[in-house]
């Protein structure tokens, strides 16, 4: 015992927490070897979550192998000297129901895992949370590094890469990166790819990981967060027993010079972090940047603030400065830009962290075609805003509005809801406290107090300071981003002086703006009658009232606490309340728990509405107006916690859905509100502004040609869902409805909606007492005569999907766009209707035991992608398992027939095992971790579940409570009433799985799974990857070939070696390439022995260089298995026609189902 207590020692903090987290108890400790760790005891979930910190990132990377970190992040699952098994961290806690993952940025590598405390060990010996932690600590003590690993993983690297230059925000994050000063560590490529990783061969790389691990991951550079139900003391002993060994090191962080290597402990890492407090983030000169990338347009201000933000609660300040101008109430700067002007789609306003302090304030303008044709005035109204509105206001009203700002924040603090993700929470704690730079009491809160004398008086002036020296033509650095480089004609520039260039990662064309004067606007009248925001005194006094009950400081205060997430607790299952031919009412018991959140989602299914491409993007309208009209009326309530959202034809037929969730002080307000807004516009007999239109049609389109254009994963489910699902209303037609679509054809649909009789389906649960229960069912009442005559109900019943025919196995390709980067492959087996739970039961445990085997077998042995995909995949009637795989180095016919191998190789697996060994490793911990909340989500299960709302609050919440509440609603929307099951799934039948044999589970696996099954019905949705994918490869194919080249003292540029890959004629293999080359040499008169001698050299190695990096082709298969034959279609309807429709669900049936579960 005296052991324990001296090497722990606590550090006392009393920490601010939201009253969500009262029944936590917190305790910060440190380990005598120097090891940070905060432990949270938790006894409202299961769930343990681990995370580690390191307190070094890509930053450190040496400039000859950018992206080190990042390999080293990878490489630390690849074994270590006690478990040298690679991914066996992934093994073990995904078989418990688990997931682990770990993440690199400029600053820190990050490494979690989550399971269930109940979860079965393999090991019948210890608990499994000794087990994993025993393995995830040897992660920080003896990593192996094995040289076979690291070509597979810079692979991984590269395919993560790929993917990023999809992303728009990793996008401008880069051309934020090129605008830097280039002697700044943010200038530098961190995520790291091919090129940069494999110019030092494997051994030499081997060498580097070594020395970069002996240097940084040192336990003073780390911060250890541990998160469960255990005790805080039985938390310590896990840290005891598995962290203390942990070796402190005394190497230099900080090297100043660049020697020859002599031993690891000299390679030089972070040259620009020598000296790097003396280099300005941006360079004075250095103003703007505009990219060509086929994206949305967007603009983005930035206001570096290092400079500016010197005084205590910055943070609180940065916070205000942010809501100040991102507030979306009527007559703000957001209000005039999107909806007066017409210039902006959206606006986002937010601090960036660049590296260490050195951060920027950031504005977002989403711009529309009339934004983008008045560019500099926008940025214009912005400072007009900022210098005219908030900087010259009456320093009371700006205080005025400034509390007002704060104790709403103080308030959404208070309210805050227990994290979506657990994993996500802890490793932003441990992030703050290896940092540094937040107040240990904060570390939860996530903001600091603000002045010392508490003054708001004082912190206004500080305000106002710091938006005058902030937001000024000479501080703000702008990036924008369209299909073209046009937007350089908006500025007063000479373009002669300029030059178009290449982004040697990112692959897109930019040109950046070096000016020694600030750049040049059109002035603006500035008679704009913008105002500040305010807050109405209803919001007000909710905000007074919350704030009232007090802040839960102390957790120890509140032991008696009875509102917990209920560890295992029984499953609460809607009550019917209500039901006849023209409604259902759903209500959830709370039980007598004090509920701080209520949950409310009614749809309105409009049986009488026409299913036709007209009226669905006709509905779709109505929704994005009346959104609009909320979004300024609304945005205040969304600062205290509520979400809202109108979801529109969720089962593909004519439907809205509005969802409202948040304190239950006000949420049936808000209810009212959009209900009423609603009723408003349908009941309004004038027309529509055409303005208010054509913003509703742009962000219509927007959306609609948003999944017209999907690449990778989005794109073959959305394809599926297209084949599956029974006359689902594809994009295309969507456009040419929206094309056709006038003010007129809105109000002939608004007075079909005002005399329709629609069927209302109502969910209500939390603490909801009589009188709010009366106001929420009278508020869903959109008119009077609701119920629908006999005949009506006899024509309407839900809609249907395909099932595919037994023996099948049916393939249909794809042709990416040019940006898409990887080719992808969605393979489906169909396992049957949705209502067979015995067969369900049956899947969920198969992919449970494909889910902790497909990564490593399809990632690290046969190294096909950086990632592989398997779950459940629902469809209205049917549902099935899928393996899903983006690669960027194999074609899809390749991966298609690896995936059947590892399915082969499963099977054969499988058919060794005994009966005890099913039950011990399979079906034991399966069945424990049914029992465990789901908190990680590889891929959405079902359409429902991927629902976004066209107008709201923002996406979807995605907390516990809330994705049960949204499962509860699918169940009841598709009319199966089968709660209990968890992300928009079936409830398991765990009966049925306690009596499974082996025998048995290898009869369903010979039937659905194996390759040479008569009955298995397989679709396979093959997605080929675009010009993007070649272009990019061949562009570091030349990098390459360009620094060989070099190496062999041939002079010659990067421009003259990609412009003979592109006058080559084997555009494949680039077979000719050798015969151009020698040609050049010859012409530029070199030296005719460094001729011969780089061709000795190079001229073999870059031919086969060419196959292996430039094209996906087909490649000898890793073993010899049965392959399916396979069936290939273009056309979608093609496989529809061979496949058989499910039975329809009648209204009726619907009816007779509901009086079945109201009797009993």
């Amino acid at each position: 015992m005296n052991t324990f207590v001296s090497e722990v020692k606590n550090i006392d903090v009393k920490l601010h927490v939201p009253r969500s987290h009262s029944h936590r108890k917190y305790q910060l400790v440190e380990l005598s070897n120097g090891l940070r760790t905060f432990l949270i005891n938790d006894r409202s979930s299961d769930l343990f979550s681990a995370a580690m910190i390191v307190g070094s990132g890509s930053a450190n990377d040496p400039d000859e192998s950018l992206g080190l970190a990042h390999l080293c992040e990878h490489m630390l699952f690849l074994g270590t000297r006690t478990y040298p098994i690679p991914n066996h961290l992934n093994q073990i806690v995904s078989s418990a129901g688990g997931f682990t993952n770990a993440y690199t940025t400029m600053e820190h590598t990050c490494y979690h895992f989550e399971l269930s405390s109940f979860a079965k060990s393999t090991d019948e010996t210890v608990f499994i949370i000794d087990q994993v932690l025993d393995i995830f600590s040897s992660f920080f003590k003896c990593p192996l590094f094995k040289e076979k690993y690291i070509k597979g993983e810079i692979n991984a690297v590269e395919e993560e890469h790929r993917g990023n230059t999809e992303d728009m925000n990793r996008i401008i994050f880069h051309a934020l990166r090129l605008l830097a000063s280039p002697n700044h560590a943010f200038h530098r490529f961190g995520t790291g790819n091919k090129d940069t990783l494999s110019a030092l061969g494997t051994k030499t790389l081997q060498r580097y990981l070594r020395a970069y691990f002996q240097r940084f991951y040192t336990t003073r550079k780390m911060v250890l967060v541990l998160k469960g139900p255990q005790s805080i003391n039985h938390l310590k002993k896990l840290l005891v027993a598995h962290f203390s060994d942990l070796v402190i090191t005394s190497l230099d962080h900080w090297r100043g010079s660049n020697s020859s290597f002599v031993s690891d402990h000299d390679i030089y890492f972070s040259p620009q972090l020598y000296g790097y407090s003396d280099t300005p983030l941006f360079l004075p000169t250095t103003k703007a940047i505009f990219l060509k990338v086929p994206k949305d347009t967007l603009l983005r201000l930035c206001y570096p603030s290092k400079h500016i933000f010197d005084t205590a609660g910055i943070g609180r300040l940065k916070s205000l400065i942010c809501n100040l101008i991102g507030d979306e109430s009527m007559n703000t700067v957001c209000d005039y830009l999107k909806r007066k002007k017409g210039w902006a789609t959206d606006i986002m306003v937010f601090c960036q962290n660049t590296f260490m302090n050195d951060d920027v304030l950031v504005v977002d303008i989403g711009l529309t075609p009339l934004g983008l044709k008045n560019l500099p005035q926008v940025i214009d109204t912005l400072h007009y805003f900022v210098n005219y509105t908030v900087v010259r206001a009456n320093i009371f009203d700006l205080e005025k509005v400034a509390s007002d700002l704060l104790d709403l924040e103080e308030t959404l603090f208070l309210q805050r809801n227990v994290e979506a993700c657990f994993v996500d929470e802890i490793c932003d704690y441990g992030e703050k406290i290896e940092k540094g730079d937040l107040a240990l009491p904060d570390i939860v809160r996530g903001y600091g107090d603000l002045l010392e004398d508490g003054s708001r008086l004082k912190t206004v002036q500080q305000l106002r300071k710091a938006f005058i020296e902030c937001f000024t033509e000479e501080n703000v650095r702008i990036i924008v981003a369209h299909k073209d480089l046009t937007p350089l004609n908006h500025f007063k520039i000479n373009m002669e002086d300029y030059e178009i260039a290449t982004d040697s990662y990112y692959q897109y064309e930019f040109v950046k703006i070096t000016e020694s004067t600030p750049m040049t606007f059109i002035n603006l009248d500035l008679d704009l009658g913008l105002e500040l925001p305010t807050i109405s005194s209803n919001l007000k006094e909710l905000v007074e009232n919350s704030r009232k009950k007090g802040n839960s400081n102390d957790p120890d205060d509140n032991d008696d606490v009875g509102f917990v997430r209920g560890m295992r607790a029984k499953e609460n299952h809607p009550c019917l309340v209500w039901f006849d031919e023209a409604a259902e009412i759903w209500q959830i018991d709370p039980d007598g728990e004090d509920q701080e959140s209520i949950y409310i989602t009614v749809t309105f299914h409009l049986r009488e509405i026409e299913k036709s491409p007209e009226n669905i993007v006709g509905i779709e309208l109505v929704a994005e107006i009346v959104g609009e009209e909320l979004r300024y009326k609304l945005y205040h309530y969304e600062l205290l916690g509520h979400t809202w959202g109108f979801f529109v034809n969720v089962t593909g037929e004519p439907s809205i859905l509005v969802s409202v969730s948040g304190p239950k002080s006000s949420s049936v307000t808000l209810l009212q509100i959009i209900l009423d807004q609603l009723r408003m516009r349908i009941g309004c007999k004038e027309k529509i502004a055409y303005q208010q239109f054509k913003r509703a049609r742009v962000n219509t389109r927007k959306r609609i040609e948003e999944t017209q254009s999907a690449t990778g994963l989005r794109k073959v489910f959305s394809a599926a869902y297209l084949i599956i699902e029974k006359d689902l209303i594809t994009p295309n037609q969507k456009l040419e409805a929206l094309e056709l679509y006038d003010t007129d054809s809105l109000t002939t649909l608004s007075e079909q909606l005002l005399r329709l009789k629609p069927f209302t389906q109502l969910l209500f649960e939390g603490d909801i007492d009589d009188e709010e229960r009366t106001k929420i069912i009278d508020a869903v009442s959109l008119g009077k005569n609701q119920v629908a005559s006999y005949n009506v109900l006899a024509k309407q019943s839900h809609a249907s999907s395909y099932f595919l025919p037994d023996g099948r196995n049916l393939m249909f390709s794809l042709q990416g766009g040019t940006d898409d980067t990887a080719n992808t492959v969605f393979y489906y087996l169909q396992l049957g209707p949705r209502n067979d739970l015995e067969v369900y039961a049956w899947g969920r445990l198969f992919e449970h035991y494909l889910s902790h085997t497909a990564l490593n077998e399809l990632r690290t042995k046969r190294r096909l992608a950086y990632m592989a995909f398997t779950g459940m995949k629902f469809f209205r009637q049917s549902f099935g398992i899928h393996i899903t795989i983006p690669s960027g180095e194999f074609d899809c016919h390749r991966l298609a027939d690896e995936i059947e191998g590892y399915l082969w190789r499963l099977e054969q697996n499988l058919n060794q095992l005994t009966e005890e060994r099913f039950k011990s490793e399979i079906l034991e911990p399966f069945i424990q971790a049914l029992d465990q909340n789901a908190n990680h989500i590889n891929t959405p299960s079902g359409l429902f579940l991927t629902l976004q709302p066209v107008q709201g609050s923002g996406d979807k919440p995605e907390t516990a409570e809330f994705m049960a509440h949204w499962s509860r609603v699918d169940q009841i929307i598709n009319g199966t009433y089968r709660f209990g099951g968890t992300v928009c799934e079936e409830p398991v039948n765990k009966n049925f799985l306690q009596n499974l044999s082996l025998e048995t589970f290898l009869q369903y696996v010979r039937t659905f799974i194996s390759v040479k099954s008569p009955q298995r019905s397989c679709l396979i949705v093959a997605n080929a990857a675009g010009t993007q994918l070649y272009e990019a490869c061949k562009s570091q194919f030349a990098t390459i070939i360009h620094r060989q080249l070099r190496e062999g003292d041939v002079n010659i540029t990067h421009t003259k070696v990609t412009s003979l890959l592109e006058a080559c004629r084997d555009q494949e293999g680039f077979t000719d390439l050798p015969v151009l080359l020698k040609e050049y040499i010859k012409e530029s008169k070199q030296n005719s022995k460094l001729v011969k001698l780089a061709f000795k050299r190079f001229a073999t190695s870059i031919v086969r260089g060419a196959t292996s990096k430039i094209s996906a082709r087909p490649i000898a298969r890793f073993d010899t298995h049965p392959i399916s034959n396979k069936t290939e279609f273009t056309n979608y309807k093609d496989i529809q026609n061979l496949c058989y429709v499910g039975k329809r669900i009648c209204w009726h049936d619907k009816i007779l189902s509901l009086e079945s579960i109201a009797q009993g």
